[in-house]
C-alpha cells in the first residue's frame, strides 16, 4: 500500500461467469454459457485529497450458449481521477470508460459457423460524485457520461448520455 511507501496499489481479480440465463427462442442468444473474467486495477494517491484509478477487465464465454450463439469477448478500460473532500463525506470525479465487445458467432444447423456482426466499441467520459453515509457504511453515487466514440457493427441504439446511479456497502 502507499501508506508503506509503495508507489501505487495493485488489485488482481478473477471470476467464473455462471450459466444463469434461460434457454429458448424467447430468451437472449448466448445466455446459459460458462465464462470467465480477469481484472487488474491500479490505484494511486497523488495527494491526500486526489486519487486516480485505472482498471482493466477482460471477459468472455468458454462455450456456446442459448440458440447456439457464442458471445464475443469483452475488453474494458476504465480510468478516473477523484477529489476527496477532507471535511465532507463527498468526492467529485472525472471518469472515462472504454469498452469493446467483439462480435459473437452462431452455429447453424448444417454445422457451419457465422459471425453475427453484433460487436460494439464505445468510449464515454463525464463527471461523477459519491456521498458516504458512514453510520450505515453505505455510499451513493451518480454520474453523467457523454460519448466520445460509438461504433456498432449492426444497427443498434446507443445512448446520447449514459446516466449511472450506484449504491455501495462496506463491511
Amino acid at each position: 500500500s502507499q501508506r508503506r511507501g509503495d508507489p501505487f496499489w495493485v488489485t488482481v481479480g478473477g471470476a467464473v461467469l455462471l450459466p444463469t440465463g434461460q434457454d429458448g427462442d424467447n430468451h437472449l442468444p448466448g445466455n446459459s454459457a460458462w465464462g470467465g473474467r480477469v481484472t487488474l486495477t491500479l490505484t494511486k494517491l497523488f495527494t491526500p485529497n486526489i486519487k486516480g484509478d485505472m482498471g482493466f477487465v477482460y471477459q468472455g464465454p468458454f462455450e456456446r450458449g442459448n440458440q447456439d450463439v457464442k458471445r464475443g469477448n469483452e475488453f474494458q478500460w476504465n480510468t478516473q481521477v477523484r477529489y476527496m473532500f477532507s471535511d465532507l463525506p463527498l468526492d467529485l470525479g472525472l471518469e472515462s470508460a472504454y469498452s469493446n465487445n467483439a462480435s459473437g458467432t452462431k452455429k447453424l444447423s448444417n454445422g457451419s459457423v457465422i459471425n453475427n456482426h453484433s460487436g460494439t466499441t464505445e468510449w464515454v467520459v463525464g463527471p461523477s460524485f459519491n456521498i458516504a453515509v458512514d453510520s450505515l457504511k453505505l455510499w451513493f453515487g451518480a454520474g453523467a457520461f457523454f460519448p466520445v466514440m460509438q461504433e456498432a457493427k449492426s444497427p443498434t441504439k446507443m445512448e446520447d448520455v449514459r446516466w449511472e446511479f450506484k449504491i455501495g456497502k462496506t463491511w
